[in-house]
């Protein structure tokens, strides 16, 4: 069996000085596995399931369609022609899907049987394209927000009954996001520069703990928390005359941590928590590339530009469960006798290898990585001039330490293909 490194994909740390030094220009470009089309309007709406089976997305042609993960293979639709369809999420279970739409209507839907079991009237509409809708973490509960009265409302998976509001003011909420413990609820909104806040309420009594003033003058958009529940990601709408930036904040205390130059309205946790995936936005909010980010500390890792020819405008973004892909929504358009017509579109992307975390002592070193599934080979180099020999034997884990014999030594980690 024979070997071969693709040494593109990689990343340099000097471990002298513990900083992670990310060669962005001499990394491959990630692979496009897979392009699905389908929907005959743009993709406002992603999400994968928790064993990473199937992907959902949310069409403004008020469709729902369902991915194969591994291929793109089309499993099924589930129809709303009344209005377009602004989010959907899976259950935690992976039974249901919840979808969001313009009709002010929340659905509960069976993937086993494909069908709807519970229509919930009186969610709020979304006023930009963008909504969202999200079970607790024990799928207990689903979460959107309430029309009329700028706050969240609660309701019961089991026989959709509402079961309580969560009440902050402000001029809409459109983003909303439970804590992985389920402890806390997060929800943001704003237009035109009205109530660019974040309100969070700690789920157990309703109450109201916190409002984050955000640096972002038009409107807080997507928001995240990281796999562990440590920090909290905010996504900001791409807009000219407005100044935005993603940012960051710890939850301990609600401080923020990291200002992220950019403007993105959609954005995902790697698994690991190590990275925050960005769809970044043009002034005029066309999403234009994919960019990761090494996070608290907001390091730039890789810049996806080579993306739009297969995936079109880039929208929502999310990581597969075991963060070897990412699924990009997107849209494509053309001009015709008729007008402009949209086709949204659903890629698989692979994840890059990369180097996320560094630890150093006088013995040792203690290197993580992200990526996909398979082998990685770490190799070191005294100058970073093409000098680069193998540290150790391949391995398949995400974390490895080897002897801190050179502290003066560059690595990288190399995909295996074997």
């Amino acid at each position: 069996m024979n070997s071969s490194v693709r040494c593109g994909r990689l990343a340099a740390v000097a471990a002298a000085c513990l900083r992670v030094a990310f060669d962005v220009t001499a990394q491959t470009n990630s692979v496009v596995i897979w392009t699905a089309s389908g929907h005959s309007n743009g993709v406002a709406g992603l999400a994968v399931s928790a064993d990473g089976s199937v992907v959902a997305s949310a069409g403004w042609d008020g469709t729902i369609r369902l991915w194969k993960a591994a291929d793109g293979s089309a499993q099924g639709i589930l129809s709303n022609p009344s209005a377009r369809v602004s989010a959907v999420a899976f259950s935690p279970d992976g039974r249901l899907l919840a979808s969001l739409s313009d009709d002010a209507m929340l659905r509960l839907w069976s993937l086993a049987s494909r069908t709807l079991i519970t229509n919930i009237a009186g969610v709020a509409r979304s006023l930009g394209s963008e909504n969202s809708v999200v079970f607790s973490p024990d799928g207990a509960l689903v979460a959107a927000g309430v029309g009329g009265t700028n706050g969240v409302g609660l309701w019961r998976v089991s026989d959709g009954s509402r079961v309580g509001s969560l009440l902050g003011g402000g001029s809409g909420t459109e983003w909303i996001a439970f804590s992985p413990d389920g402890a806390f609820l997060a929800a943001a909104g704003g237009y035109r520069g009205i109530d660019a806040t974040i309100k969070v309420w700690r789920v157990v009594n309703r109450a109201l703990v916190k409002t984050i003033s955000t640096s972002n003058e038009y409107g807080v958009r997507q928001l995240a928390f990281s796999p562990d529940g440590a920090f909290l990601a905010s996504g900001a709408e791409p807009n000219a005359n407005f100044p935005a930036a993603v940012e960051l904040w710890r939850v301990s205390d609600w401080a923020r941590l990291d200002r992220i130059p950019i403007q993105g309205r959609y954005l995902a946790f790697s698994p690991d928590g190590t990275l925050l995936a960005i769809a970044r936005g043009d002034p005029v909010g066309r999403g234009i590339a994919v960019d990761l980010w090494h996070v608290p500390g907001a390091n730039l890792a890789r810049s996806l530009t080579e993306l739009t020819p297969n995936t079109g405008l880039v929208g929502p973004v999310v990581f597969s469960p075991d963060g070897s892909r990412l699924f990009v929504g997107g849209h494509i358009s053309r001009n015709t006798v008729n007008g402009t017509v949209f086709q949204g579109l659903v890629s698989a992307v692979s994840a890059p290898t990369m180097i996320t975390a560094v630890k150093a002592s006088t013995s040792q070193i203690t290197i993580g990585l992200s990526g996909g599934p398979g082998r990685y080979q770490l190799q070191k180099s005294t100058n970073l001039r093409g000098d680069w020999t193998n540290a150790g034997e391949p391995v398949s884990v995400r974390q490895l330490s080897i002897p801190a014999s050179d502290p003066r030594a560059f690595f990288r980690a190399v995909e295996i293909s074997e």
